[in-house]
Parts: C-alpha cells; sequence; structure tokens
C-alpha cells in the first residue's frame, strides 16, 4: 500500500506519515503542486499526471491538502486517482468545497481569515498539520505502536531516547533503572521487554517470531506468544 500526500503543504505534511513504518505501508509520496514529484528521499521527475508512474492502485490512498478545496493540480491528483479506485481524502479549511465533495472521506476545518491576507501557512497551515498529526498518531495506534498512553516502538538510537526507553519500561513493569537497563540490553527493544513481562516468556526468538507474525503489534504479539 502506498500513502499519496498531495498539494502545496505535501511535502511538509508527508513527514509526519513518514514516521509511519509498517508492512503494509511500503511507500510514500509527497506531490507538492510544481512540476516535481518529490518522493521522501528521493527526487522523481514529473507532474500529476505521472501518477502512472507511481503504479497507483486501487489498495493506495490518495490525501489532497488545499486550503480552499479548488487547487487544480490537487482536484486533478484525486480525480485521476479515483479512476484508479484508490480511496481519497482531503484536508481543506474552506466549507462546502469541490475538494471535499469529491473524495471518500472528506475533512474540513473552517479556520477563516488569515491575520495575513494572501498567506495560509498561519491558521489553514497550523490546521491541517495538526490533522496530519492526528492521523499518522491514530495509525501508530492501530499498528500497535503504543501500549495504554505511551509510544513504545521507539528506537534507543541516542542518549535521550534511551532514556526515554528506560523510563518506559520502568513505568510500565515496575522495574527499577538498574534492570530496566539490563533488560533493554538484553532484549534489545522497548516492546520485546515489554512482551516479555506481559507474558513471562524469556525465549527472545519466540517473540521475535510473534511480532514478525503480526506485523509488530504488541497487544497481538503478546497474545501470540501467551498462547
Amino acid at each position: 500500500m502506498k500513502v499519496l500526500v498531495i498539494g502545496s503543504g505535501g511535502r511538509e505534511h508527508a513527514i509526519s506519515y513518514a514516521l509511519v513504518k509498517s508492512p503494509k505501508v511500503t511507500e510514500l509520496h509527497a506531490l507538492p503542486g510544481n512540476p516535481g514529484i518529490s518522493k521522501i528521499g528521493k527526487c522523481v521527475p514529473g507532474s500529476v499526471e505521472d501518477l502512472q508512474g507511481i503504479n497507483l492502485t486501487s489498495n493506495d490512498i490518495v490525501i489532497g491538502i488545499a486550503a480552499s478545496g479548488r487547487t487544480p493540480y490537487v482536484i486533478g491528483g484525486i480525480e485521476y486517482a479515483k479512476t484508479i479506485g484508490a480511496k481519497t481524502s482531503c484536508i481543506t479549511t474552506s466549507s462546502g468545497s469541490v475538494l471535499a465533495s469529491m473524495v471518500d472521506f472528506p475533512i474540513e476545518a473552517v479556520t477563516g481569515a488569515e491575520v495575513i491576507n494572501g498567506s495560509t501557512r498561519m491558521k489553514s497551515g497550523t490546521a491541517q498539520k495538526l490533522i496530519c498529526n492526528m492521523i499518522s498518531t491514530s495509525c501508530f495506534i492501530k499498528m500497535g505502536k503504543v501500549y495504554e498512553n505511551m509510544m513504545i516502538d521507539l528506537q534507543a538510537t541516542n542518549e535521550k531516547l534511551v532514556a526515554r526507553s528506560l523510563g518506559i519500561i520502568s513505568e510500565l513493569t515496575g522495574y527499577s533503572k538498574e534492570i530496566a537497563i539490563e533488560k533493554l540490553n538484553e532484549y534489545g527493544s522497548v516492546k520485546k521487554v515489554l512482551i516479555s513481562y506481559f507474558t513471562g516468556c524469556e525465549d527472545i526468538q519466540k517473540i521475535e517470531a510473534a511480532l514478525e507474525k503480526v506485523n509488530g503489534n504488541i497487544r497481538k504479539a503478546i497474545k501470540e506468544v501467551g498462547e
């Protein structure tokens, strides 16, 4: 499945979705509304018509971002997506727009007139970014990257994230800092430590196999290991 964010805010808002790493989301593209198509980490020449070059399919999702809800670039991309059978959505800050009437899942956050006329950087842009954050966070939850109210699928790649990982482990298990350090070193990730704690399983290979089977979803993995 590919997630495509198209529009003048596409490049910025796609950062939210770049954090959503899942076997089901194989590619993420941002089409920023100019003659180029920007893919996260790679530039690909083309325009909206070149969605065909990205091999858009009915399994994909296209999200159009346009403050006015009438940007030709975005509307053209959505029209093409619908002919393919892809799911479509939009994020606009105007009510009753053409774009909202076209898509399967319209999101309209009516923010009113901007403080500075002729720019949608402030109220509209901020609202759109907040909505993108909510969508991507909801994805994290559905994909099992959150346990209780904690993001547990983080990678402890620096001192700050190691400290955060240890804090999460201690909070959810009651382990002392010393034991949390020992467990994190042994299992290699917060998620695996928690699965071991909640199931009583100390077999790392079994835990890893369960995670692989359920695409990394911690709650499903806990059930899988516990059976």
